[in-house]
């Protein structure tokens, strides 16, 4: 389910970004801004600063709302593995930063 052409290299979780109307009467003004982040994402295949010079905020923000709204998969390591990394470098390997 993933495009090739995908802004920015991320794995992109959805191909199209659609909210019905009854969603969208539900939105508050946050969410709002939220959707139309999304929809310049996905279904305009903008990139982050894009988004973010559109919508008068930063590349924090908009990656932060496509990973809330579970548009882009999160490809930080997980806790578990970045705990492991820790072990394995204070053990006099080097850091892993």
């Amino acid at each position: 389910m993933v495009r090739a052409n995908i802004p920015d290299g991320f794995d992109l979780l959805l191909t199209h970004f659609e909210l019905s109307n009854a969603e969208i009467e539900a939105l508050d003004s946050q969410g709002a801004d939220d959707a139309i982040i999304c929809d310049l994402f996905v279904n305009y295949g903008l990139r982050v600063s894009e988004v973010a010079k559109l919508t008068k905020t930063t590349k924090g923000t908009v990656l932060q709302t496509l990973l809330r709204w579970e548009i882009i998969r999160d490809r930080r390591p997980s806790e578990d593995r970045r705990h492991n990394a820790v072990e394995h470098f204070s053990s006099g390997y080097g850091s892993p930063w």
